[in-house]
């Protein structure tokens, strides 16, 4: 199982060095750039930058050299104007942003608040969000699920079916408008919005917004799963050596029928990750949402490079994560 996990591990490095190459060579070839004068006329009207300005700051950041030198520079490192090597990428350096003056990437998503934790950077709020997100889909899908199928074409199994189908079908942004509109109507004793997310209450809401999909699809799986468990020989064997019914369920069904689920909320912790833009941008989360979405809009490269190259480390980590499930949940896949 081991080596396994060290065989994904080292498979990783060609999969993100692909995604890094992709996404620079799809920046470079789309129109426009970090300073564009179409895109300051549409943003700063009134404000516009001459041509002399715009040539300095491209020749100050290597824009003006050839591509294969720009994507060698951002990711192994190039020599500088006064001829000293300064590192890139495969040194942790992500690079200079192209918008905010003096700042780098890498201080924009891990860097926190002068006098706060590293946990308050705007990466580490998009985790904690969407871990408290995966967290409420398992806790709510996984036991509506297992209920779903024990008490099969009931008016439960009904209920639960329904509204684990409107939970995949509505978008979650809709999902947020309705519970926006509906808590406000209603007079919450509470911000919908809130000022400050130093309140843990506060990031129910938006959790349970981000979640809801997972946790419809969390639901689903389980009931078919378990479905699919109940009628096996072993769970038979079981019934017939006179083994109580909640550990029927608990030890033999529910353990198999995890399996598929897992499979499921491993991609599902990296969507929840990379699809929060929509719900932080509604909740005014200062999570990586709004970030990645101005660097996209300003064209400001080694942002999104390193906001792309983060989310695809999260997705190959999670597999991982899911490998080892497996082997936890199913002796004979950590056998082989």
């Amino acid at each position: 199982m081991v080596l396994l996990l060290v065989r994904r591990l080292f498979w990783a490095v060609p999969v993100l060095f692909t995604v890094v190459a992709v996404a620079f060579l799809l920046l470079h070839a789309a129109p426009g750039g970090p300073w564009d004068t179409r895109l300051q006329k549409a943003a700063m009207p009134g404000i516009s930058m001459d041509e002399a300005t715009r040539k300095v700051l491209y020749h100050r950041f290597s824009l003006d050299k050839p591509l294969w030198r720009q994507f060698v520079r951002y990711l192994f490192g190039d020599l500088d104007e006064n001829g000293h090597f300064v590192c890139g990428l495969i040194c942790g350096d992500l690079g200079p942003s192209y918008r905010q003056r003096g700042n780098t990437a890498q201080n924009m998503l891990f860097g926190a608040p002068e006098g706060k934790p590293f946990w308050e950077s705007c990466f580490f709020y998009s985790i904690r969000l969407a871990l408290l997100a995966l967290l409420i889909a398992l806790v709510v899908g996984i036991p509506a699920g297992v209920t779903a199928a024990l008490k099969q074409d009931t008016w439960i199994d009904h209920g639960i079916t329904l509204i684990a189908t409107l939970g995949i079908s509505v978008p979650n942004f809709v999902i947020g408008l309705i519970l926006i509109a509906t808590l406000v109507s209603a007079g919450v004793g509470f911000s919908v919005v809130p000022r400050t997310w130093s309140d843990p209450w506060v990031w129910i809401i938006p959790a349970v917004v981000l979640g809801f999909g997972t946790m419809a699809a969390t639901a689903r799986l389980t009931r078919a799963s378990m479905l699919e468990v109940m009628r096996a020989d072993f769970v038979r064997t079981a019934r017939a050596k006179g083994l109580a019914e909640q550990t029927i369920v608990s030890a033999h069904m529910l353990r198999n029928a995890l399996i598929p689920v897992v499979t499921l909320l491993g991609p599902a912790l990296a969507e929840l990750v990379a699809g929060s833009f929509v719900i932080e941008m509604m909740f005014g989360f200062p999570g990586m949402g709004r970030l990645y979405t101005d660097s996209v809009i300003w064209k400001d490269y080694p942002l999104i490079l390193s906001a792309t190259l983060l989310y695809a480390a999260l997705v190959t980590l999670v597999n991982l994560g899911v490998d080892f499930a497996y082997g936890l949940l199913d002796p004979r896949i950590r056998a082989r």
